[in-house]
């Protein structure tokens, strides 16, 4: 049998039981760990919101094959970038399951060879709808005509859902895949492929539905209100404790 330690302070006992003491303590750890975890996390998404401030502000970037060469996601993620060149009918993909209005479709993407280089940029031309028969995929034929495309570099889209196979050994143009892999659109075109996707401008009329939202996942405020919340359980446990360990104690009777 655990006993249970008194301590007798003024008119007040605290009584403490060493395994449920220890279990409280490590569940206050626990939420007081959340919390700031919590804090951590929207200082990193403060951190993003003003990244893309930042680069969204500063002039367009232009992709010519001199800078395409060393180009990185992470040096130029949210920067707003202008590309020459032509777009290759002969390799497209369709990215499945993305919804818009609740409606499910693809999103086209589309390589777009840089003018005077065999590099390729991956042009997110935006969102079609499936339409009643899957087994008749859209007309997304662009042409091959020389353009100056402008748009946001973003980093591949995350995978949604998979269904079966990944779609990129499929037969036939465009194909539909189920996550943006780009190891595999860039053996498949055969030259070098920058490794981020430009998101097409919606002033241009080579794209489809194109309501850009760049997604950081919760925002500062709603880290920040998980904190709160994490604290605020913690200190309701702290309330508890000293509720269930605090008593009266009782008076003393002092014979005649």
């Amino acid at each position: 049998m655990i006993r249970s330690h008194t301590v007798r302070i003024g008119a007040y006992e605290l009584r403490v039981a060493p395994l449920p003491a220890v279990a409280a303590l490590l569940m206050l750890a626990l939420l007081v760990s959340a919390g700031f975890w919590q804090l951590r996390r929207a200082e990193v998404k403060r951190a993003i919101v003003v990244e893309q401030a930042y680069r969204g502000d500063k002039e367009p970037l232009v992709l010519e094959p001199g800078v395409a060469a060393t180009a990185t996601l992470e040096g130029l993620r949210h920067r707003r970038a202008s590309a020459a060149g032509r777009y290759r009918d002969d390799f497209q993909y369709l990215l499945d399951n993305r919804t818009h209005k609740q409606v499910a479709g693809y999103h086209v993407l589309t390589p777009f060879r840089l003018q005077g280089s065999d590099a390729h940029l991956l042009v997110n031309r935006g969102w079609l709808p499936v339409g009643p028969d899957r087994g008749r995929l859209p007309d997304v034929i662009v042409g091959e005509q020389t353009l100056l495309e402008q748009g946001i570099i973003v980093a591949p889209p995350a995978s949604g859902l998979t269904l079966g196979a990944s779609g990129y050994d499929h037969e036939g143009w465009p194909r539909v895949v189920q996550n943006v892999d780009l190891t595999r659109i860039q053996e498949q075109l055969g030259g070098p492929l920058l490794p981020f996707v430009l998101r097409l401008s919606p002033g241009s009329e080579h794209g489809y539905v194109r309501e850009w939202r760049v997604r950081t996942g919760l925002t500062p405020e709603r880290h920040v209100g998980y904190a709160v919340q994490w604290f605020a359980l913690a200190a309701a446990l702290v309330g508890l404790c000293i509720w269930a360990a605090v008593q009266r104690a009782p008076e003393e009777h002092h014979g005649p």
